[in-house]
This record gives C-alpha cells, structure tokens and sequence, in this order.
C-alpha cells in the first residue's frame, strides 16, 4: 500500500480537483494499492485572517512521515509564510515532495513551464503584429506563476532592447476585477495606451477588455490583448482571446508518473513539463477559433445553472434541518446523511469534545489538532467510532478500504479556533464550483451558532448559582429556598412524597470564634458544609441559612437515606474533625398544609432542644 499526501488551497472557494482526480486514475493500474489523502482548506479568498489561519490549520494535520509522497498543489495560497512551512514540514518528512505552479529547489515539478509561452506570445506579437510598445498586466506579487511569467516578459523586453519603464509590468489578483483596475490605472497615470496588453491570465484579460469598451475602446482595433489558461472566458468572449492552452488532467498524470519512476528506483527529471499550446486569435488581430461550438456550450451553462438551483434549493434545506437542532449530535447525524445523499462512499466526521462542554472559558487549539480531545463523532459504521487515538490511526483504517480511494479532509473551525475536520470518501460532488465550500461554511457556522447559544446558556446558570450560592461555603444561600426548595417541595408533595428537612446549628461557635479567631471559624463552616453535602442524597440541598446555622432538605421515598442515617453519618464524620454540631429534623407531610418555613421552624426548635440537652448534661 502507497500513501499519497495532497496538499492544496482552494481558488475562491473551488477546489482544484482535476489534478488529484487524472492522478487517482493514473494510478488504477499501479500493481499495488495507492490511497490519495486529500488536505484541501479554502484560505486564500478572505479578508479575515483569522478565518485563513483556521483553513490553514488542516495542513498539520497529517505526519507526512507516514507517506510515501506529498503533492503541494498551493499556489494560490498568499501567505508566503504558510507556502514556506509547507516545504519545510515536507522536506523534513524526507519523502518525495512534487510541487504544482511553482518550482522548489530540492523538490520535483509537475506543471506548466510558464516562461516560453510568453516567450512565443511576445514573439508573435513583436514579429507578426509589429507591436513595439507593452504592458504587462499581472497577478499577485508573491505568485510563483505569475512572478515567472512576469520574469519572461521582461527578459523578452532586453532581448529586443525595450525598456522595462516604458513597457510596465503591473500587479493585482487574478481576477476580472484586476484586469478592470489595471485598465483604470493606465487611465488615471496617463500611461499611453500600448500596442498591446500581455495579460498573466484569461480572467485579467477578459476584465480589462470589458471596462476599456467603457471608455470606447475596442479590441484588436484600439490595441491588442492576450491571456494565458485557455479559460472559458477566453473560447467564448467576444473577441475571442488569444491565449495559452494546456489540458489539466496531464498535470496529475505527471505526477502519478513522477512517483511511478520514485518507486520503481528511478529518478525522474527535477522539472517535468506537461505540452502547452498558443492559440492565436481575435484579441490579437488573427482568425477566430474553429474549435468552438457554442451550442454545446450553451447547453453546458443552461444544465450547470440548473445544477447550481438545484444545489442552492438543496443547502436551504439542509440548513433549514441542522438549524432546528438542540444538540450537537443531532447536526453531526444530518451532515452525514446529508453528504451521503450526495453521492459519497463514507463521511467520517471528528470534533472536538470541548464543544459538547460549552464552556463559557473554553478556548480550542489555535494551531494543529488536540487528539487528546478529538473523538469521532459520526460515521456509518457505529462501532468505529471510539477506535481512533491519532491522525495515523484513522489513515491505517482508510487503508482498509481498498485500493485507489480518495479522502478528501475539510477543517472545521470557529476563526483561528480549530474544532475538528471532515473525512469524505470518492466525493462525486467536488467539481460542483463552491457547493463543497458552501455546505462546510454552514455546518461552521451553524454548530459556532449553537456552541455560543450553549454558552451563553451556560455563563447565565453559573450567574444564577453565583446568586444562589454562598461563596464562602460553596452550598446554596437563603435565596436557594424560593429558587430550588419550594418548588421542589411542592412538586414532590404533588406525588405524595415526603421530605427531610434539617436544621443544623454549630455548636459553641462563637468560642470557637474568640479562642482561634474568626479564620478558623470560617474552616469550620466550610468543613460542616462540606460533610452535609458529601452525605446529603444529589436530588437534595444544603443551605447556609446563616452565621453558623445549615439547613438540609431531600426527598424521603424510600430510595434514599433515611434523616436518622444521614443525621448519625454527619455527627459521625464531624467528631473525627473535633466539631460538633445540633441537628434538628423532621419529615414533612405531603398532605399537611403547612409551608417550607413552618417545618424550618419546627426543626429549628427540635435542634434547640438538643442543644439545651447537650448543656444539661455537662
């Protein structure tokens, strides 16, 4: 059995699927069995930073010592410091490590080589089109690929001895609304409008030809443009754009074949490059496209924009289902049976415990997983649940799944707070644009909703046994009477249950006050009230009623001690501490119509009783 660790971030909440997908098939005829672990977060698309490092958390997850390769299909991440703690954590784990868009010293490569299509771009333009002026309108600074194809436009620049300031390269995203901006910049700076724009990809392209249409340009007439992925956006816009094509599914072919070689004892190339192609058209000046069929197309969108309702309608309802719930377990069970529904082979799901405690000051790991707390708390096989005590427990019991499975892992987390993760099995929904990223958002953002209802539900029961509390003793205080006792009272003389009531008085306190001080008085009330409570039934109270005075109160049914058991317990215990104390009790009677504080007075008075006993007979 292989092991095969793929790391990767999603593209404004989709995930990059096609990849692990050709890989998982490349593999179905590898003579032993291979199991492709997929740790995907969504953390490069907020603005919230603590919402990122939460995504981010994922990556700790796996001992990647435990593999037999790892896959960083990661560009897209912006943070430069989790990109680097991914290298580093893999190259310790020395293990094949195959990178995806950007290239790693030590590491092997699977991908495009983004430097000679805008080589041969650039040479198309410069020699067929007569271009002599160029911008260069890219994406983010920190990005492998566009820092090379940036790299390669410049270079193209010396070569032909034009000036890197009078043909500018700019940064942004790699988005429609970056190609808008990069349009406005050139507006608002005065720059002269090039020959042609050298777009780092088709979405930067199609963006900036729409907002200059704004201001009555028109492309190829006005000025040039070109775009690089062979995105839809470029087959379908008007103009048609020229840009670089290259079929996906090769890369995790490559990859597949990389570790192929790695195992058979050979060593593959450091860099392996999958075929790309420059397709020449209308936003350049050249002949359209033949390979488009905009039926076809039109029918794609039409049953995709079905598929999305019918997602949408789908989520609506399954929120609907998971927000009536009061329970945590109940959400886990209709998350499971929600992924099942569309088309999985196992959902396991694993939290943290904490959750169920709400604690108004429990506070989740905010970097890695806590296996001391983690438990798995939904799969469809019951008797695994409680089998698990770490990451490469639960992978050795995936291995036994047979050969060639995907496992996809999705965190689950409240901001930075890491709650636990999601193990679906050959999702068949992955491809589905942002529906994965959406029902995982849900289910975050449902169970944080209850966790701090349970709080806050929480907070406001400790507030009211503060309020009903002695803080000196810890038992109940006087206002426990009408808050606990009564209703109590009153509800078991409903079913014809006697109760115990206690009166208890310290005695000689207030010499043991004045010999020892007022600091050994208080240790003597609190070690009296903590042997009333230790012996009193937990259906039962023990309150301060004041000074040095206690009184007991639980049901008398015959399931419970008798007041004489409990009387001579609490005498017996107290003499070992050198304390003594006068106990008053009687069993009150359910149809009697006397109140709580008439059976208290009663007590008190057989508790007087004793004591003058006790002083009489000195």
């Amino acid at each position: 059995m292989k092991r095969i660790a793929f790391m990767s971030d999603g593209w404004h909440r989709v995930i990059e699927y096609i990849p692990m997908k050709s890989m998982r098939e490349a593999f179905s005829d590898y003579e032993e069995d291979v199991i492709l672990c997929h740790f995907n977060c969504f953390g490069n698309w907020s603005r919230d930073e603590k919402y990122n490092n939460g995504e981010y958390n994922i990556y700790s997850l796996p001992d990647l010592s435990e593999f037999d390769g790892v896959v960083l299909h990661t560009n897209t991440i912006k943070d430069m410091a989790q990109v680097e703690n991914l290298i580093r954590i893999s190259k310790a784990a020395k293990i094949p490590v195959v990178t995806i868009g950007f290239e790693v010293d030590g590491c092997y490569y699977a991908g495009i080589d983004n430097k000679r299509p805008i080589y041969e771009m650039m040479d198309h333009l410069y020699n067929v089109h007569r271009c002599r002026s160029f911008v260069f309108a890219g994406g983010p600074l920190v990005n492998s690929e566009n820092a090379l194809r940036t790299q390669a436009y410049r270079e193209f620049l010396n070569m032909y001895g034009l000036s890197s300031k009078d043909n500018p390269a700019l940064t942004g995203e790699f988005d429609f609304m970056t190609g808008c901006k990069h349009f406005h910049t050139i507006i608002d700076k005065h720059i002269p409008i090039p020959d042609v724009f050298v777009c780092a990809n088709d979405n930067i392209a199609s963006g900036l030809i729409s907002e200059s249409a704004k201001y009555g340009f028109k492309v190829p007439d006005d000025f040039l443009v070109t775009g690089f992925d062979d995105l839809d956006k470029a087959l379908y816009y008007s103009p048609q754009i020229t840009t670089v094509g290259y079929e996906r599914e090769a890369i995790g072919r490559l990859c597949a074949d990389i570790f192929k070689q790695i195992w058979r004892g050979e060593e593959p190339k450091q860099c392996n490059y999958i075929d790309i192609d420059c397709f020449f058209t209308e936003s350049c000046g050249c002949p359209s496209r033949t390979d488009v069929d905009y039926r076809a197309y039109s029918c794609y969108n039409i049953v995709s924009n079905v598929q999305v309702e019918l997602n949408e309608a789908h989520l609506l309802e399954f929120e609907s289902r998971i927000l009536k719930c009061n329970e945590f377990d109940e959400i886990f069970k209709q998350v499971g049976e929600f992924f099942l529904h569309l088309e999985c082979d196992e959902v396991y799901l694993f939290i943290d415990s904490r959750l169920y405690d709400a604690n108004p000051l429990t506070g989740f790991s905010k970097s890695g997983y806590d296996w001391n707390y983690l438990r798995m708390v939904y799969a469809i096989e019951d008797n695994i649940k409680t089998k698990f005590k770490s990451i490469t427990d639960v992978i050795g019991h995936l291995e036994q799944e047979g050969r060639n499975n995907h496992f996809i892992f999705t965190p689950i987390h409240f901001g930075d707070q890491t709650v636990g993760f999601s193990i679906v099995k050959n999702a068949a929904f992955l491809d589905m644009g942002t529906y994965f990223y959406d029902i995982h958002n849900t289910i975050a953002i449902v169970l944080n909703n209850l966790f701090t209802k349970k709080q806050l539900e929480n907070a406001n029961k400790n507030l009211n046994e503060l309020y009903i509390k002695d803080s000196m003793t810890g038992v109940f205080n006087r206002i426990a009477f009408s808050e606990k006792i009564i209703p109590a009272l009153k509800k078991l003389h409903k079913k014809n249950i006697p109760c115990a009531i206690a009166f208890v008085d310290t005695d000689n306190f207030k010499k043991i006050n004045d010999e020892f001080g007022h600091g050994y008085g208080d240790r003597v009330l609190k070690i009296i009230a903590t042997v009333l409570e230790h012996y009193c039934p937990e259906d039962g109270f023990v309150c301060r009623y004041g000074g040095d005075e206690f009184v007991i109160f639980f049901p008398q049914d015959g399931g419970h001690v008798s007041i004489a058991e409990y009387k001579e317990k609490v005498k017996r215990s107290l003499i070992k501490e050198k304390i003594s104390i006068s106990m008053g009790t009687v069993i009150s009677n359910p149809s009697s119509a006397k109140d709580f504080d008439e059976y208290i007075q009663e007590a008190d008075h057989l508790m007087y009783e004793e004591k003058q006993n006790k002083k009489a007979g000195r």
